[in-house]
């Protein structure tokens, strides 16, 4: 099953982020608010999103997957306007 980290106040800590990656190794994505326009990058390596996951401003969500369907992804994408 998928997790979602929504971090609306505090951020999580590298070992928390570690462990959803680590259940759910499939795919990992963020998403944000930059100037009130939604910004999302997704097929993330482990190490950006641990690092995303201590630079990005309050709010932000974090998405790791399980692949049941559609299979793995392996791509970046940025805001799409």
């Amino acid at each position: 099953m998928c997790q979602i980290l929504h971090c609306e106040t505090a951020r999580p800590s590298r070992k928390q982020v570690r462990r959803v990656i680590d259940a759910n190794p499939d795919g990992t994505g963020v998403a944000w608010i930059d100037g009130g326009v939604a910004q999302w990058r997704k097929g993330l390596t482990d190490d950006q999103a641990l690092d995303l996951s201590q630079s990005l401003p309050l709010p932000f969500a974090l998405h790791a997957r399980v692949a049941t369907s559609g299979g793995r992804d392996h791509y970046s994408m940025s805001r799409l306007t």
